[in-house]
């Protein structure tokens, strides 16, 4: 047997397994995220608007079992408050809660069914839902608010965190999400119109959305 096989590893060694660790969890991920998204790219949109704001979509029928889930899920989830980033962006996010509460009570027809702040995966969420008169659907956005993170956070991961939040919110045995662009005056975008124009190109990351229509 060659002699270099019963070499002892060094520290060169055992940082090369440490960088190879690290890019297999860091491509694993990325791919998690991937996943995720594709489940979801038939009953989730994201909201297009003009605000620095990310808001996910998801709507159901309205029943009252899946109301009753959606406040015995938020119970579970800790205050946005309880963020390392509240201290320097909770009177922004407080300000958001409150034009969203002022926006639905100006409107006649449109109801609240929650409307709080979370963290999920330490990240600072607003889970909206809400009613309109006479609709038979229940709308859930999940509104991610600016903040300002030490270190950048992919849109990809962003988009993917909200959507595993509906999915604790609401899982499928109770509730299966409705298409989300019918009978809807707002504009959205798959969440694929919106990854492919947020994800910076020259990243790997970004190689791993699908290719949009038309481009080969």
């Amino acid at each position: 047997m060659p002699t270099w096989m019963h070499a002892p590893a060094t520290q060169e060694d055992d940082g090369l397994h440490r960088i190879a660790g690290a890019v297999y969890g860091y491509l694993r991920e990325l791919h998690e995220y991937r996943d995720t998204c594709m489940r979801h790219e038939k009953t989730a949109a994201i909201h297009d608007t003009e605000s620095d704001a990310l808001e996910v979509y998801r709507m159901f029928d309205r029943k009252r079992e899946t109301a009753e889930q959606l406040h015995r899920s938020l119970k579970m989830l800790p205050n946005w408050q309880e963020s390392p980033y509240w201290v320097e962006n909770g009177q922004r996010w407080e300000e958001l809660k409150s034009d969203i509460g002022s926006r639905v009570d100006r409107h006649t027809k449109q109801y609240h069914i929650a409307l709080q702040g979370v963290v999920w995966e330490n990240i600072p969420m607003l889970v909206h839902a809400y009613k309109f008169d006479g609709d038979p659907k229940m709308k859930i956005e999940i509104v991610i608010p600016a903040f300002n993170s030490p270190f950048p956070i992919l849109p990809l991961r962003l988009v993917a965190e909200a959507l595993r939040l509906h999915e604790f919110l609401i899982p499928e045995h109770i509730a299966k999400p409705c298409p989300p662009f019918a009978g809807h005056e707002a504009r959205f975008l798959t969440v694929w119109e919106y990854l492919s124009t947020s994800m910076p190109r020259s990243l790997y990351a970004s190689r791993c959305l699908p290719t949009p229509p038309g481009e080969t």
